[in-house]
């Protein structure tokens, strides 16, 4: 019995962070061929996806021969933290009509801190094709650019928004094994970066991971101790926090 689903491929596409100059920076140049021939996508922010996916093809055409353009039919459905299971079955009757669909995240890789795991999960139910690309990722580019343990490590997402609840999470972080990371909102870096600074042990590891693969890139590991004379600018910027324990 041939399967329906074998045709059908489902690519995860990385989104680049930051504008157009930062593109070739943090995507891959092997994509360029697969943006040409997608039928369809599914995207967290279905509004500006078909804008920032031609800002990727007009910034790979400089280079080569090959010249390649989005298909003007591109279906655009959305799914995000908000969708339901009826927008799921929704989106996977479109799929399964066939051809070569994309996964995009607002920004970095799907399904990492990102609501596409969900499509991916049904789509190897349905046996259907996923093939990943390489692409930037927030947490990892943090983690091995941190100096901190990246043989044992845990990823938390965001802190609870209760600044109580918060502060326990921090200092639970601070007596684990391996390196903690989580992530934060731009409006509430300031306020969480905060917490750190008033609550953590003086000899405490901590990293600060800002605007990853864009010009205003940042990332430095101190002391807390440190961290209480050093001046750092948080507003509006992409952060990534890692709180450093034992090697072992």
């Amino acid at each position: 019995m041939i399967d329906k689903n074998k045709s059908i491929k489902v690519y995860l596409v990385p989104m680049f962070f930051g504008g157009f100059e930062d593109i070739l920076n943090n995507i891959p140049f092997g994509l360029k061929g697969i943006l040409g021939e997608l039928d369809g996508v599914v995207a967290e922010n279905a509004r500006t996806v078909k804008s920032r996916l031609q800002m990727m093809v007009d910034s790979f055409n400089k280079f080569g021969d090959m010249k390649v353009t989005i298909k003007e039919n591109l279906k655009v459905l959305q799914w995000d933290e908000h969708s339901r299971k009826k927008d799921l079955d929704f989106i996977f009757s479109e799929i399964e009509k066939g051809g070569n669909w994309g996964i995009v995240s607002e920004a970095g890789m799907p399904c990492v801190a990102d609501p596409g795991a969900e499509i991916v999960r049904k789509a190897h139910e349905k046996n259907i094709e996923v093939v990943p690309f390489v692409g930037p990722n927030s947490i990892l580019l943090a983690l091995v650019a941190s100096g901190l343990n990246g043989q044992n490590f845990c990823f938390h997402g965001y802190l609870s928004r209760d600044q109580k609840e918060r502060i326990n999470e921090l200092k639970k972080m601070e007596k684990m094994k391996g390196t903690q990371i989580f992530i934060e909102t731009p409006y509430r870096n300031e306020a969480v970066f905060k917490d750190i600074l008033d609550n953590l042990n003086e000899n405490t590891d901590v990293c600060v991971a800002l605007d990853l693969g864009m010009k205003s890139e940042f990332v430095k590991t101190l002391k807390m101790r440190e961290w209480r004379r050093f001046k750092i600018d948080l507003k509006k910027r992409l952060g990534v926090f890692l709180v450093g324990g034992m090697f072992f």
